[in-house]
């Protein structure tokens, strides 16, 4: 081992230049490693944040283990025993004209509120009109959506409230406080099920559970049912 440094120590001034070009090499290559991984684990950390922030009062949640589930089952869901509270939701992904892709939350205002309280917290654009009338034109407008408070500052100043995606335009109603890093779109669920040719499904409901095993007992066959708990599990996996 003496012998192999006596070696690259006697090598080292006969060719100066090319030793520094390779320590140079080796230190950008650990500055690579090292920004990936750091890049990585914020990029993780923001996707967390995210599913925390959307889980809200979440306890657990049922879906298809393929695909959409069916709007039929909601009637007889809500009426289980063991749930305290739902709301369906379509959760999906929307590409925006600048090539960006945002995460897209359809959901039912009147349900959703009681999953997850901020986002109700909503300031509504047009302050000539009450909250009840912005809320009634949210609701009857197909393309309307609310944006969060990230994706409301990124827009150009002083440009039309009108967000321009591979669906066509989204007419921006208001905007609501979201402490992720990951840009939010909100949309009530029926006009979501159109946007996305959905009509009569969702993809998953949310649930607040009294008795998870005994809900189990009745929904465990042909549906997905996971706890807040094993999300969590996962992502700190990851």
């Amino acid at each position: 081992m003496k012998t192999v440094t006596k070696s690259f120590l006697r090598y080292l001034p006969r060719r100066l230049s090319l030793s520094l070009l390779q320590l140079v090499g080796v230190a950008c290559g650990v500055a690579a490693v090292v920004g990936m991984t750091l890049s990585a684990q914020a990029a993780l950390k923001s996707f967390t944040n995210t599913i925390e922030f959307l889980r809200g009062r979440t306890t657990h949640s049922i879906q298809r283990p393929v695909g959409a589930m069916e709007e039929e089952f909601l009637s007889q869901l809500g009426q289980d025993r063991a749930l305290e509270w739902f709301s369906p939701v379509i959760d999906r992904r929307l590409r925006l004209e600048n090539g960006e892709s945002v995460h897209l939350l359809g959901m039912d205002p009147f349900l959703d509120r009681t999953i997850r309280p901020e986002i109700s917290r909503v300031e509504f654009l047009t302050k000539e009109r009450s909250d009840p009338e912005s809320l009634f034109s949210f609701l009857t407008d197909e393309r309307a959506i609310l944006i969060d408070t990230h994706l409301k500052k990124a827009l150009p100043s002083g440009s039309p409230p009108i967000l321009k995606t591979e669906k066509g335009p989204l007419y921006i109603k208001g905007s609501f406080p979201n402490p992720s890093g990951e840009p939010l779109i909100l949309m009530d669920i029926g006009h979501a099920q159109k946007l996305y040719h959905l009509y009569g499904y969702v993809d998953r409901v949310d649930l607040i559970l009294s008795d998870e095993s005994d809900f189990r007992s009745r929904w465990g066959k042909g549906f997905l049912i996971q706890s807040s708990r094993q999300k969590r599990e996962t992502f700190s996996g990851m």
